[in-house]
């Protein structure tokens, strides 16, 4: 039997792979589906992004629109064309009396060219309101026409808006103060040698103010006027002819020269020697409670004048009184600008009144209603007085002549003769005799009348008041006759403390300690020649500076040394022998001394002196001080280094700088220019020469020969100081200068700037909405 091999080719072989191909083929159909899907899907987002991104940039697009139509309504406006486009919008047609509402708004480019992918049309107007509202419809478009168009409608409502803006000028201010008397002392005062003189343009006296007591004892006579807040004594020597003198205090006056035509006025006045001519003589002021003008007491005061029948007090409109509140608060009330109506109401102006301490508010208008008197005894032994005015007045002395005698209570005499006498109260003449028969020893009273009665002898016999009286000519017991009271002066002696810190930036040479180490910080400062700034940092214990850029600067020992170059902390800054010296404004931190000037080299020092410490001007040979705005503009600003601040400067042509005060007027002269010497410490000065105002924080010391100052002085500034003039002197002049040099550095002070209201009207979107 012969075997049969199966074929490579039979019908089984031939099948087999098909279902591997079936399921290759159905895999590769399911890949696709997917690669279709996933592509389709990626197609949806591209087109979904396109289209967001085109609405988007159409949104962007209406915004922008919207803000190209607000400035071209802004336009109209500013133009005065916007009314001229709201009765357009608001006119109906005259055929179908429909307003228009689809006014196409043209846009343009800059170039006048069209706008494109925006549209826009104002649809309606409403003037109903207080501004008219326009409503517009704007359109904004990408894609115009394409496949990606998209389009956003912004429906905006516009309405015209009016703002108030305030504008600030600041002006070119400086602070500054003025002084309250040519001299202020915040302490005592003791004059018992060599000499005080205070004089102004016209050799007259001029005004000192104390804070504390002034005394004269043995000393030459006292060249002063001026007031105290307490009492002034006068035991020795003298004051000047025409003197005035003011005292809240006492004032009494025994064993002194005899005085001519001086005035006083004090609480009470004690004149214990006989002889002397008075112009005035006053003491007394009533004591009232403050009363607002709904009636209720809130204060107290003391204050001249005369009592109503209301017992309201009728004040005097020249004085200045001192209001002090309920809870202790004090105010300066100045009268003599107030408003005072006749039955005693009081308005003062509110910029005129000085809050002294506390925080109480000063009412508006008060009255003043009489409770009593305080002081008022005026004693006199006797001479001639122009005026006499106070509570109980007396004339201890024989004879003599009183032109006017006012006296709110008794009225004492022994003889005399009396031009007019008015009294409150009763008038005695304690040496007088009475009788029906006779009568001797009277005073010659020329006219008057008095409230009350005549009285004789020391009994105090009652003189009836029909009987004659031989040189008496008086009406007595006249009901209502009362010549009220003079009130007390004000004095005040109010200083602004020293803190030289608050002044550094204004100065030019700066001299401090780094450590031990002495430095000079220049600043303000220019050269002459080139007008550079020398500004700068330097080690006076290492750097020369007795030149700088070829020219002379700062020269000592009488040029053999260095100027401050051996300072330190402990011993403060010596400028010695000074052969050179820069002008501008100095300031030093600590205590210095400036000892021996080359006169033939530096004529004057053109300096003001700052420094927390003390200054001592010794007695080696000097040379006058002036203040840089004391001096003349070529001396200050004229060298080969000059204050810039201080100086202005157009090319070769210097001025001083000038300054606006809070008032808008404007002064030459920085305040800081004016100062001599200003330190938060002491001076003591051997017979120097001072041009400029004299600023201690602390006392004065007076040596050798008089001190000169040619300005104003305050001593005490920063601790109440008692002054003793007992050698050497002291001579305060205010001859030549002008107002704009009294001015003193002050702290605190506000801008002159001014501040103007300026309305303006604008167009702003008042709503919008997507339509």
């Amino acid at each position: 039997m012969r075997a049969t091999l199966p074929s490579r080719f039979s019908t089984r072989k031939r099948q087999r792979g098909v279902a591997t191909i079936l399921i290759v083929l159905f895999a590769g159909f399911s890949l696709s589906a997917a690669v279709l899907g996933v592509m389709y899907r990626i197609r949806g987002n591209q087109e979904q992004a396109v289209a967001l991104h085109a609405q988007t940039q159409a949104q962007i697009r209406a915004w922008t629109g919207a803000e190209i139509v607000r400035q071209y309504l802004d336009g109209l406006q500013q133009r005065g064309e916007l009314d001229g486009l709201v009765t357009k919008l608001n006119t109906a047609n005259s055929e179908t009396g429909v307003k228009p509402t689809n006014v196409p708004i043209t846009l343009q480019q800059a170039d006048g060219t069209a706008l494109s992918g925006i549209q826009a049309k104002f649809t309606k107007v409403d003037v109903s309101g207080a501004a008219p509202a326009i409503w517009a419809a704007i359109t904004g478009i990408t894609e115009e026409s394409g496949k990606a168009e998209a389009r956003a409608t912004l429906e905006v409502v516009y309405s015209l808006e009016t703002s108030t803006t305030e504008s600030t000028t600041p002006g070119a201010t400086a602070c500054a103060a003025s002084p309250k008397a040519v001299m202020v002392f915040n302490g005592d005062v003791n004059y018992s040698g060599g000499s005080m003189q205070i004089v102004n343009s016209n050799n007259a006296l001029t005004n000192v103010a104390i804070s504390g007591n002034l005394t004269v004892g043995s000393a030459s006579t006292a060249m002063t006027s001026g007031c105290t807040k307490n009492d002034i004594s006068l035991t020795g020597g003298g004051i000047a002819n025409g003197a005035t003198l003011y005292s809240e205090g006492n004032i009494t006056i025994s064993n002194m020269s005899q005085p001519s035509s001086v005035s006083l006025w004090a609480k009470n006045l004690y004149i214990n020697q006989n002889g002397g001519s008075y112009t005035t003589l006053q003491a007394g002021a009533f004591t009232a409670n403050v009363v607002d003008s709904h009636g209720a007491v809130v204060g107290t005061a003391v204050t001249g004048g005369s009592i109503l029948s209301t017992n309201y007090i009728l004040p005097p409109a020249g004085n200045t009184i001192v209001v002090t509140l309920s809870d202790g608060t004090r105010y300066a009330v100045p009268l003599g600008s107030a408003a005072i109506s006749s039955a005693g109401l009081v308005t003062p102006v509110a910029t005129d009144v000085v809050r002294l301490s506390g925080s109480g508010t000063l009412p508006a208008s008060f009255s003043l209603s009489h409770t009593g008197v305080t002081g008022g005894t005026l004693n006199y032994a006797g001479g001639t007085a122009g005026t006499m005015w106070g509570n109980e007045v007396s004339i201890t002395g024989w004879g003599g002549t009183y032109t006017d005698v006012m006296s709110h209570g008794m009225f004492k005499v022994i003889t005399g003769t009396i031009g007019k006498l008015t009294g409150g109260g009763d008038t005695w003449a304690t040496q007088a005799g009475y009788s029906q028969y006779s009568n001797y020893n009277f005073p010659t009273i020329n006219s008057g009348n008095i409230a009350g009665h005549l009285y004789a002898s020391s009994n105090k016999t009652l003189v009836p008041d029909n009987a004659t009286v031989a040189g008496i000519t008086l009406n007595r017991s006249v009901a209502g006759t009362d010549p009220g009271l003079p009130g007390l002066p004000y004095c005040d002696t109010t200083v602004q403390a020293i803190d030289t810190d608050n002044y550094k930036d204004g100065a030019n040479y700066i001299f401090y300690f780094d450590g031990n180490t002495p430095m000079l910080k220049v600043q303000n400062v220019k050269r002459g020649d080139n007008n550079e700034s020398i500004d700068g940092t330097y080690n006076l214990a290492t750097t020369d500076l007795r030149t700088l850029g070829g020219f002379d600067f700062m020269q000592c020992s009488w040029y053999n040394s260095h100027c401050l170059r051996s300072s330190t902390p402990a011993n403060g800054w010596s400028l010695d022998g000074v052969y050179k010296f820069p002008a501008g404004v100095l300031w030093f931190d600590g205590k210095v001394q400036i000892n021996g000037v080359n006169s033939g080299t530096q004529a004057n020092l053109y300096n003001a002196l700052l420094a927390t410490g003390n200054v001592t001007l010794t007695s080696s040979g000097h040379v006058p001080l002036y203040a840089p705005n004391y001096a003349t503009v070529s001396q200050t600003c004229g060298g080969s280094f000059y204050p810039s601040n201080l100086c202005t400067r157009s090319g070769s042509t210097f001025n001083f700088a000038t300054w606006t005060d809070a008032s808008g007027a404007t002064h030459t002269g920085l305040p800081i220019g004016n100062t001599a010497i200003m330190t938060e410490g002491a001076l003591s000065s051997s017979g120097w020469e001072i041009h400029g105002n004299v600023l201690l924080g602390r006392g004065i010391t007076l040596e050798g020969a008089t001190t000169t100052i040619f300005g104003t002085l305050t001593v005490g500034a920063n601790a109440t100081s008692t002054t003793t003039i007992s050698q050497g002197g002291l001579k305060v002049v205010t001859s030549g200068l002008s107002s704009d040099q009294l001015y003193q550095p002050g702290t605190g002070c506000t801008s002159s700037s001014t501040t103007e209201e300026t309305s303006s009207s604008h167009i702003r979107i008042l709503w919008s909405r997507y339509q």
